[in-house]
């Protein structure tokens, strides 16, 4: 398998807003080329570091647009990690990712090692878009309570998402741990603060990330019945 093969674009995950009327789809269209201008602009300036007014200049849209869409920047914010870790809008359209299609499409992979690659793939996929935005809403939250409660929510869907990998895994998981446990070692590893503390910090590469925690995983949550050969 090539590095090209695992980091194959799956379109089917990302979905354009198709709301009922016109004005409603070109409202959506617009909230979302904010939030996607918002992005980068945070993550090169820091929430601080980042105005209304240059995210509207961004956006090519008035600032009193940019209000109207986001009450707040800690709102834009929001926008901003929705959009570029899943495609959506929550105000519209979520799903929590362990309703995703590729992670229901993991999850029915009748070969274990590598339905745990795929799990660590769509997991990369979600931490390249979106952990440094993830860290600064935290960073946000501490201050904000309406912000702690959709990082409470943020991290509660994340969590689910590894527990339904690790149920999935039946009589397969190893018997030195539960799947609580289980489930504890997958929002480690696949966290990001895994993903800042080695591909951001530490400057390694997305393919060299993956393949150390897919060694990880395996070994922690495999049964010894399960082949480990390559």
């Amino acid at each position: 398998m090539t590095e090209i093969d695992i980091w194959a674009v799956d379109p089917g995950d990302i979905t354009i807003d198709n709301l009922p009327d016109g004005r409603s789809r070109r409202a959506a269209q617009t909230r979302k080329a904010i939030a996607l201008a918002a992005a980068p602009l945070f993550l090169t300036y820091g929430f601080d570091g980042t105005s209304m007014t240059a995210i509207a200049g961004q956006a090519r849209v008035g600032v009193q647009t940019v209000y109207y869409h986001f009450p707040t920047k800690a709102a834009a914010l929001v926008g901003a990690l929705d959009q570029a870790v899943d495609g959506a809008d929550r105000r519209t359209r979520h799903r929590p990712p362990a309703h995703l299609a590729w992670a229901v499409r993991t999850r029915a992979e009748p070969d274990l090692k590598r339905r745990l690659f795929l799990h660590v793939r769509g997991c990369a996929d979600r931490l390249a878009a979106g952990a440094e935005l993830i860290e600064m809403l935290r960073a946000q939250a501490r201050s904000d309570a309406a912000l702690d409660q959709l990082r409470a929510q943020e991290e509660d869907e994340r969590r689910e998402l590894h527990r339904a990998l690790i149920d999935s895994l039946g009589r397969a998981l190893s018997p030195l741990t539960t799947p609580e446990q289980a489930t504890d070692v997958l929002a480690m590893v696949l966290g990001p603060d895994s993903w800042i503390s080695l591909v951001v910090r530490a400057r390694w590469s997305r393919l060299a990330w993956a393949r150390w925690a897919h060694r990880t995983l395996v070994a922690e949550l495999l049964s010894d019945a399960v082949p480990r050969t390559e």
